[in-house]
């Protein structure tokens, strides 16, 4: 079938037998994962939300340098939704990205991280938002006391949750970083576990908790982590429901001292860049950004581009690589070359929607 199609395409002039280099489909897994959570989401999503959740990652457009040696994804169709399985796996790399960007500001400060765990007892469902309200008042009033103050320089913190299929009680707990000068690990102030543990529970104002505390050198992958992993929320409606109540809205990563200071300017960066824009559920990519770290001028340009379509018709997704025309490498390799994805992302969008 598909042969036939590409027999039509050229009979009809759409593609050239020099431009077209390889075309293909495969089926994606996570699209039985994607199509679960716009089920999920039924009752409480829009019918445009629910429209833009279903279209989620259903076009990608990449390109490529001749050798392969330098690639980049310009445009990526996305619902932006807190809880998507797509949109969640790149929200983390983002954060993973930034979290590392601010560690190694913090390090160059000549500082030394610590990365503590803060757990409270489960919870049930209806008690689970309330809860989540209680850690983040606890937090302030951890991070206000003397001990914490004269010692921390800067901190990242991220709530997440996890629920338990056995007991059917939910578990928020507090992942924390904290950055000290190198000398606090002789000083007098020098906390240990049982003392940040106690500080924890008068701050959480409970007689028990549970502390771990650990070395950072990791940390950005642990914060980086999903605030609750699809697999756990997806799999069942009540529990979705619940996830959903409690973490809708909310802030779950924040940066306080030295490290916002170091956020500011890798947002800053980012925008210099034009690592990412969306605009009307399109998220296009600057070409600034690819897998080719080497700044100097004189790049490898692009030469071949790469479209991927979801066709909901054969439920899989339809690629095709071919090399750029002349007008395309001009657009591409050059200072326009956002703009110019996010006119092939409109351009795929429509041609998604012509498929029968």
């Amino acid at each position: 079938m598909m042969q036939d199609n590409l027999a039509r395409q050229k009979g009809r002039g759409m593609l050239s037998e020099e431009k077209l280099v390889k075309k293909s489909g495969f089926y994606d897994p996570h699209r039985e994962k994607q199509n679960l959570f716009a089920e999920r989401m039924k009752g409480h999503a829009s019918p445009a939300m629910l429209a833009a959740i279903k279209s989620c990652h259903s076009q990608v457009v990449k390109v490529f340098s001749e050798d392969e040696s330098r690639s980049k994804v310009v445009s990526v169709e996305t619902c932006g939704n807190r809880f998507c399985p797509y949109c969640q796996a790149r929200k983390a790399r983002r954060e993973a990205d930034m979290i590392a960007y601010v560690m190694g500001h913090a390090k160059n400060r000549g500082l030394k991280a610590i990365f503590l765990t803060l757990t409270i007892p489960n919870v049930s469902g209806t008690e689970a938002s309330s809860a989540v309200d209680k850690l983040n008042k606890a937090l302030k009033r951890l991070l206000a006391r003397k001990a914490f103050k004269r010692v921390v320089k800067g901190a990242i913190r991220k709530i997440e949750m996890t629920y338990n299929e056995d007991t059917g009680l939910f578990h928020p707990h507090v992942h924390l970083v904290l950055f000290v000068a190198r000398s606090y690990f002789r000083s007098k102030f020098y906390l240990h576990t049982e003392q940040f543990a106690d500080l924890w529970a008068k701050s959480m104002r409970l007689d028990q908790v549970v502390v771990h505390v650990e070395a950072a050198d990791k940390a950005e992958k642990e914060l980086a982590k999903y605030a609750a992993k699809s697999s756990i929320y997806l799999s069942s409606q009540k529990v979705f429901d619940v996830f959903y109540q409690v973490l809708k809205g909310r802030q779950l990563i924040t940066f306080s001292g030295v490290c916002k200071g170091a956020v500011k300017d890798y947002k800053a960066d980012v925008v210099a860049t034009d690592e990412v824009e969306q605009e009307k559920g399109i998220q296009a990519m600057g070409c600034n950004r690819d897998s080719d770290n080497d700044n100097h001028s004189e790049k490898v340009p692009f030469t071949k581009i790469t479209t991927t379509i979801w066709n909901p018709i054969t439920e899989c997704y339809d690629t095709e690589t071919r090399e750029m025309t002349p007008f395309e490498r001009r657009q591409f390799n050059s200072d326009n070359s956002r703009r110019f994805g996010r006119y092939w992302s409109k351009k795929l969008k429509r041609k998604r929607h012509k498929l029968v």
